[in-house]
């Protein structure tokens, strides 16, 4: 029952939108080789989340990689994986920079 709440809390819509950053970042962690010995890159790490951003600039928003970074924040959540990582003040700050760079 608590997992079925759980997984309501987010709207069909958003939960499928969030499908898009976990694909991208998954991708981006195979290809670079980033996976903890469960074969996953999840829970992610911080350098690997920046990395990832900072493969994306020029390419999207930065409205949208702080979307996707809630969307995989999100995904941890629901699996109950640590996710002190989005907490990380480099998260906030990355984006900004890119933002400078790619107004």
């Amino acid at each position: 029952m608590a997992a079925y709440y759980l997984w309501r809390g987010l709207a069909p819509a958003t939960r499928q939108n969030y499908n898009t950053p976990r694909t991208q970042f998954t991708l981006f962690c195979n290809l670079s080789g980033y996976r903890h010995e469960n074969g996953t890159c999840f829970p992610a790490k911080v350098p690997w989340l920046i990395e990832w951003l900072c493969s994306l600039a020029g390419t999207i928003k930065v409205k949208t990689m702080k979307l996707y970074l809630c969307g995989l924040k999100s995904y941890q959540v629901d699996l109950g994986i640590d996710s002190m990582a989005f907490a990380d003040p480099r998260l906030e700050r990355t984006p900004q920079g890119i933002k400078r760079d790619h107004n």
